[in-house]
C-alpha cells in the first residue's frame, strides 16, 4: 500500500463513521462536525513536500542556506495555515507575527478537505518561492499536486474540493506577500551584492575561498519569525588581537592545534557533518531528519504541521541571528589569523563559506532545531540522521551529543574558532525557546510559554 493510498484510507473512514453518527435531529454543525478534523489525516503529504523541496534546493542556484532555510519556514507556514481551522485548540498567527494580518478565512458551516488545502498551499507557494528552478522540478510540482488532488478528493464533494483549493491558494498567495517584506526577497538573486572592499580593517573577514565578496552581508537585518529573536544578541566576540599572550591567540592556536592532531573518530565526526557547496545544505540536512522522525514515530497531520513549523522558524532565525553576529563582529576566519601569526603554510581541511567567522552558522542552526526535536520527543531520544549529500548514517542516544558533534565539527575541519560555535550553540538554544514561546493554542488553553529546553 503507498502512502497516498494509506493517506485515502484514514480519510474515507472517517468520513464513513461521521456520516453514520449523524441523526435527523442534530442541530446546526459547527466547522469541527462539517469538515473532517486534521488530526484524522497521515503526514505523508508534508513530508512528500519536504523531500521534494530538499531536490529543488540543490538543483537551483542562489539557494545557500539562509535562502533555502527562508523557504521551508514559509512554506511550512503556509500548510500550518491552510490547515489551522481544522486543527481543535489551534490558532491562526495572523496577527501575532510581525506584519502577518491580511490573511484569508474560511466561509462559516462550509466542509473543507483540509489536505486539499494543504496540498494547494504548498504547490502554489513552491511554485513562487522556487521560481527560478528549471522546468523539469516546476513539472515535478505540478506532478505531485495532481496525484494528491486526484487522491484526495475521492468521497469529497464536489463544491468542497474547490472551496480548500481555493482556500489552500489563497493562504500561499497572502504568506507569499508577508515574505516579500522581510528584508530577504529575491536574495538567490544576488547572494553576493557588496564588495569585499567594505571589509578592510586588520580583523576583519577576508576572502578564503574562491568567492572574493561576502555571502549575505545584510541577512542579519531579515525578519525574524519569533519577535523575541528580532532583538536577541549573542555576547561579542574576544578582542582581536595578534598578541601571542591574549585570548584571541589562544582561540586561533586552539584551532590550529586541534586540526593538527585529529584522532580517527574525530576526522569521522568531521566528514560527517561535511556540506558541501550546492547541496540541500545544513538547513536542507535537517528537515530531512524531521521527516524521517515524524515518519518513525507515526505522525498525524496536525502534529506534523507544528514540527515542521517550529523547527524551520527555528532554522530561519537561527542563521539571521548568526548573520547578525558575523557581520557585526567581522571577524576573519582561523585560517586568515594563523597563516598571518602562526604558520603560513597552515590551511584548514574544509571550505568555509564567504563570511566572517563568528558565530558558527552550523552550531547555531544545529543547536536550534535540536532543542525544538528535544522539546518535542524529550532529551533521552534515539535516533539516527542521513546526511543528504553524502548518504552516511550516523547514530545519536540523545540530542545533547548531537549538538556537542555539530559544535566541534566545524573547530576540527579548522573553519571556526571554538568561541565561535560555543556561542552559536548557546545561541541557537536561546532562538529556538524564543520560537517556542510563539503561543499556537487556542484562547480557550492554557499557554505554556515559558523557556522549556536548556542543554
Amino acid at each position: 500500500m503507498t502512502k497516498i493510498q494509506s493517506f485515502l484510507l484514514i480519510g474515507l473512514t472517517v468520513i464513513l463513521a461521521t456520516s453514520c453518527n449523524k441523526g435527523t435531529d442534530d442541530a446546526e454543525p459547527i466547522q469541527e462536525e462539517i469538515s473532517t478534523p486534521v488530526s484524522n489525516y497521515s503526514a505523508a503529504i508534508l513530508n512528500d513536500y519536504a523531500g521534494l523541496q530538499l531536490e529543488v534546493v540543490k538543483a537551483t542556484p542562489g539557494y545557500e542556506g539562509p535562502v533555502a532555510a527562508r523557504s521551508m519556514a514559509y512554506l511550512a507556514l503556509a500548510a500550518y495555515e491552510a490547515a489551522v481551522p481544522g486543527i481543535s485548540n489551534k490558532q491562526s498567527l495572523a496577527g501575532k507575527l510581525q506584519g502577518f494580518d491580511n490573511v484569508p478565512v474560511i466561509e462559516e458551516n462550509q466542509e473543507y478537505n483540509w489536505p486539499i488545502a494543504v496540498n494547494a498551499s504548498q504547490h502554489t507557494l513552491m511554485k513562487l518561492l522556487y521560481g527560478t528552478t528549471s522546468d523539469v522540478y516546476k513539472t515535478k510540482m505540478d506532478d505531485l499536486k495532481k496525484e494528491y488532488e486526484q487522491t484526495l478528493k475521492v468521497g469529497v464533494g464536489t463544491d468542497a474540493i474547490e472551496r480548500s483549493i481555493r482556500f489552500g491558494a489563497e493562504m500561499a498567495n497572502a504568506v507569499w506577500n508577508y515574505a516579500k517584506t522581510d528584508g530577504g526577497h529575491l536574495a538567490y538573486d544576488n547572494n553576493y551584492p557588496l564588495s569585499n572592499s567594505l571589509f578592510n580593517s586588520v580583523s576583519s573577514w577576508k576572502p578564503t575561498g574562491d568567492k572574493s565578496r561576502p555571502l549575505l552581508p545584510k541577512w542579519g537585518d531579515v525578519r525574524s519569525f519569533a519577535s523575541a529573536n528580532s532583538s536577541f544578541r549573542a555576547p561579542a566576540a574576544e578582542a582581536f588581537s595578534f598578541d601571542e599572550n591574549s585570548t584571541f591567540f589562544a582561540q586561533a592556536y586552539d584551532t590550529y592545534l586541534t586540526v593538527n592532531s585529529l584522532s580517527v573518530g574525530q576526522k569521522e565526526i568531521m566528514n560527517f557533518w561535511k556540506m558541501p557547496h550546492g547541496s540541500v545544505t545544513q538547513a536542507g540536512n535537517q528537515l530531512a531528519l524531521v521527516s524521517k522522525l515524524i515518519t518513525k514515530e507515526n505522525y498525524k497531520l496536525d502534529q506534523a504541521l507544528e514540527l515542521y513549523l517550529q523547527v524551520t522558524f527555528a532554522m530561519h532565525d537561527a542563521l539571521v541571528s548568526s548573520w547578525k553576529s558575523k557581520f557585526g563582529n567581522n571577524l576573519m576566519r582561523p585560517v586568515t589569523y594563523i597563516n598571518q601569526a602562526i604558520d603560513p603554510k597552515w590551511s584548514p581541511l574544509q571550505e568555509s563559506i564567504a563570511a566572517p567567522d563568528y558565530t558558527s552558522e552550523e552550531a547555531s542552526l544545529v543547536s536550534a532545531v535540536a532543542t525544538i526535536l528535544a522539546n518535542e520527543f524529550g532529551e533521552e531520544y534515539t535516533f539516527e540522521i542521513t546526511n543528504q549529500s553524502t548518504s552516511s548514517k550516523r547514530a545519536y542516544k540523545n540530542f545533547t551529543d548531537y549538538i556537542k558533534e555539530a559544535k566541534v565539527a566545524p573547530v576540527y575541519a579548522g573553519i571556526h574558532y571554538r568561541m565561535s560555535t560555543e556561542s552559536g550553540t548557546s545561541q541557537g538554544i536561546q532562538i529556538a525557546n524564543n520560537v517556542l514561546n510563539i503561543n499556537l493554542n487556542s484562547l480557550s488553553t492554557t499557554d505554556s510559554s515559558a523557556v522549556r529546553v536548556a542543554f
